[in-house]
């Protein structure tokens, strides 16, 4: 069985894709990348094909309303008791389908992809795109039973980030954030985890839907933590900051000077290189690095 690496891509072109892919490069991984790609073009799918990337096409009509929002999220406080009674993700994810917005739709094009695919995959690694870099092989600590969820820089809270308790709150209620007010943040932008654990924590996700007072922009995070702290407590390993093979930068002070080995690498506390760079954007020095290391046709 082969490792996976899946993110989505929606409006890049292979130029803008080129970092991400060639970093993963870098590090010799020798399993598979699948990217859910929407309105991209016939010359970056010819090159994606030509790299042995495994492409899922899927539409998404809304990319001319603002940040790409779809409007008819708007309509979900009504329609969403009609799905109240399913028990089915499968049902849940087409019927809901219409209604995403690109940051949820992603959770529902794995599941829908993962699931043809029993028997293929051993581990999976489900990671944004456009502010990652890979530094070494993500896989080499991934756990049999276990999903590796990755813990934002503390001290910060779900309770005192405006943006984590609007999303929980709006989504499944004020109790539910009062109860998870004083955990940390975990980052929905990098999971690690084995097939059967990645199949699990995608259908709870998609099933949070029965629960889901609005599903605007952002939803998936707070969905991540609700599951994180509450519905998949037993198969979920909380790795911190800095102590994982994840870094996962945009809470981190924005002057921060980076120990790097000899290679430039960003290291941590006992000199291993991170094996992913994660919102590596937020912090310029980084960001011009990773940029100039991984510039296409240098």
């Amino acid at each position: 069985m082969k490792d996976l690496i899946l993110a989505t891509s929606f409006n890049y072109s292979y130029e803008q894709l080129y970092p991400f892919l060639r970093s993963i490069e870098d590090t010799g991984f020798d399993g598979e990348i699948a990217l859910c790609i929407g309105n991209t073009s016939i010359p970056t799918i010819n090159r994606l094909r030509e790299k042995g990337v495994r492409l899922i096409p899927f539409f998404y009509p809304f990319k001319r309303t603002k940040k790409m929002r779809n409007p008819l999220y708007r309509l979900w406080p009504f329609a969403h008791r009609f799905f109240r009674g399913i028990e089915s993700p499968e049902l849940m994810a087409r019927w809901t389908l219409p209604f995403h917005n690109l940051v949820f739709l992603r959770f529902v094009l794995y599941y829908r992809f993962l699931r043809t695919m029993p028997g293929r995959y051993r581990y999976i690694f489900l990671t944004d795109l456009r502010d990652v870099s890979f530094q070494q092989n993500p896989f080499a600590r991934a756990e049999p039973g276990k999903l590796r969820f990755y813990v934002e820089e503390p001290p910060r809270t779900l309770g005192e980030c405006p943006i984590n308790s609007r999303w929980l709150r709006e989504y499944f209620g004020e109790e539910i954030l009062r109860e998870l007010a004083d955990k940390p943040i975990v980052c929905s932008g990098s999971i690690l985890g084995d097939y059967a654990s990645t199949m699990t924590y995608l259908e709870q996700f998609i099933l949070t839907l029965r629960q889901a007072r609005d599903i605007m922009r952002g939803a998936d995070q707070g969905v991540h933590n609700y599951l994180a702290y509450k519905e998949l407590t037993s198969l979920v390993r909380l790795c911190p900051n800095r102590e994982s093979e994840v870094l996962t930068m945009g809470l981190m002070p924005k002057d921060e000077v980076f120990a790097r080995n000899e290679s430039g690498q960003l290291i941590d506390r006992n000199g291993h290189p991170y094996a992913v760079i994660h919102q590596f954007d937020r912090h310029e020095s980084v960001k011009n690095d990773i940029v100039a290391r991984y510039q296409f046709g240098a």
